[in-house]
């Protein structure tokens, strides 16, 4: 029988935590193994969620008002040689951070797991100032204050306000990484039980944050499906284990990471789990779903987990419908002229039809024959058909040139008139890849919710072309859920636009 594996610690860049207790940790001896783990568990100063959140807070609202009233108070002494109205400075100085700090917590800026995305806690200020920022001049217009509260000093307040607020960010992050690296507070511990697989496939996805601190708890692989009764005695004492090492470990939040087939073990986790002053959290799988769109619904009395939204709403075809139609039309029309000299040239060049047209899957796994101008001197459209490669002796001079400027597509504009298609979607693949793909990519299928687009996220993001890796098809299938769980008209202007006038929108296209 396969032995229970020992806990590992998965520390934030550059952290050097000790591991908990365990066999076979880097041959540390179990006196020093005893001692950093003790360390661990009690740091000269223990932070905790609702301690960062506090202090983040208390120094946002320290730094964006002092940092507002002194731009303000600066700007009326360069100008004048005087300070007056110093109480009204304060007031809307202190309104000012107070809006900010309600707008970050609002958006989750001071959630412990936050802290070591630098980049995206930066994006989440400065949203959340001008958010705030915004809110205080409708009300300086509306309550009149405009009309003697000076221009100048909002101005100066924007930028001090905000400057202060991003810079003391920048300064917190760096303070908390230095702490955490030193012992003198301690990151959020987070337990994650499932096997060694499981795990690891769990740490792969997570980016390094100083502020969050994984400890593993290993089961073995037979654990998810025990063979006799005897398997099953042996995995009820190895989840009594865990369950007393994750209350050693005092970490405030566990993570179960098993499959949907291990129900029952899940069920043993979560009852032991329930004597521990955790919270509890079971990873769901996350390649067929946004794990964004994941919520919880009420049925009656009973509790559902969403996995996805239907992919639109009635009004949401409608409206997708009417905006492809009048988007092609107007396409159709300015676009005759260049159709026209193209199809001449294709016909100067070879000898062959000026379309190609070739069975694809459309919405609900419908086939229709996609429409585009004829770029190779072949008409492949059976049940193995080979992609085009770089320098592909199939590809046609005209051909080369239409597929690297996007032209061969054009034709599918009148697809989209026909309704077979959509202007902005999932790009269709051949019925040969459809097959091959869908066996080894399990949420595959899901790009057949909505109409195929003659334009799509992926294509937009550069993932287009030879699919010569399956990474690459499943980065671009990643790309196509994220598209049909996140859909909006805004989107599809944007992708539009995007793809004509984008460079990125034109890479790998051969």
């Amino acid at each position: 029988m396969a032995s229970l594996q020992a806990e590992t610690t998965f520390p934030g860049p550059g952290l050097a935590g000790a591991a908990l207790p365990g066999a076979g940790l880097g041959g540390r001896t179990p006196e020093g193994l005893t001692a950093a783990a003790a360390k661990a568990r009690n740091p000269s100063l223990r932070l905790l969620s609702k301690d960062l959140f506090v202090i983040l807070a208390a120094i946002d609202l320290l730094l964006v008002s002092g940092s507002a009233f002194l731009g303000a108070i600066g700007y009326q002494w360069a100008l004048a040689g005087q300070l007056r109205d110093i109480e009204i400075y304060i007031l809307v100085s202190l309104g000012l951070a107070a809006a900010t700090v309600v707008a970050m917590v609002l958006d989750g800026g001071y959630s412990v797991e936050q802290q070591g995305d630098e980049g995206k806690l930066t994006r989440k200020a400065f949203f959340s100032f001008n958010s705030a920022f915004s809110v205080l001049v409708c009300l300086l217009f509306l309550t009149h204050f405009t009309d003697f509260y000076s221009r100048g000093s909002l101005v100066t307040q924007y930028a001090a306000g905000c400057g202060g607020l991003l810079l003391g960010r920048a300064a917190a992050a760096r303070l908390i990484e230095a702490a955490v690296r030193t012992g003198y507070l301690e990151a959020q511990r987070i337990g994650l039980i499932g096997t060694a697989q499981s795990i690891a496939a769990f740490r792969i996805k997570q980016p390094d944050r100083i502020a969050v601190r994984f400890t593993a708890f290993e089961l073995p692989d037979w654990a998810v499906c025990p063979s006799g009764v005897a398997d099953e005695d042996e995995l009820r004492g190895i989840v009594a284990n865990r369950i007393s090492a994750l209350r050693g470990a005092a970490v405030e939040e566990v993570v179960i990471l098993l499959p949907e087939q291990a129900r029952e073990l899940v069920h043993h986790i979560v009852r032991g789990c329930t004597h521990l002053p955790v919270g509890l959290n079971l990873v769901l799988d996350q390649e067929l779903f946004d794990p964004q769109t994941i919520e919880v619904r009420r049925f009656g009395w009973n509790s559902a987990v969403k996995l996805c939204r239907p992919p639109l709403s009635a009004l949401d075809q409608v409206a997708k419908r009417v905006f492809d139609i009048v988007t092609a039309l107007a396409g159709i029309v300015t676009l005759t002229p260049l159709m026209i000299l193209v199809a001449v040239a294709i016909k100067l060049d070879t000898k062959g039809p000026v379309f190609f047209r070739q069975k694809r899957h459309g919405y609900n796994q419908r086939p229709f024959r996609i429409t585009k101008f004829r770029t190779m001197n072949t008409l492949d459209d059976g049940p193995v058909i080979r992609q085009a490669t770089l320098n592909d002796s199939r590809i046609t001079k005209v051909g080369a040139i239409l597929r690297r400027t996007n032209l061969d597509e054009l034709p599918q504009l009148f697809d989209v008139l026909r309704g077979d298609m959509s202007l902005v979607g999932p790009r269709p693949h051949a019925l040969a890849h459809d097959w091959e793909y869908e066996s080894k990519i399990p949420a595959y299928a899901r790009r057949h919710n909505i109409k195929p687009g003659l334009t799509g996220w992926a294509q937009i993001h550069g993932l287009r072309g030879e699919t010569d890796t399956d990474d690459k098809m499943r980065a671009r299938v990643e790309h196509d859920l994220y598209y049909i769980d996140h859909w909006s008209l805004l989107l599809d202007v944007r992708i539009i636009l995007t793809t004509v006038f984008s460079s990125r929108a034109y890479r790998n296209a051969r």
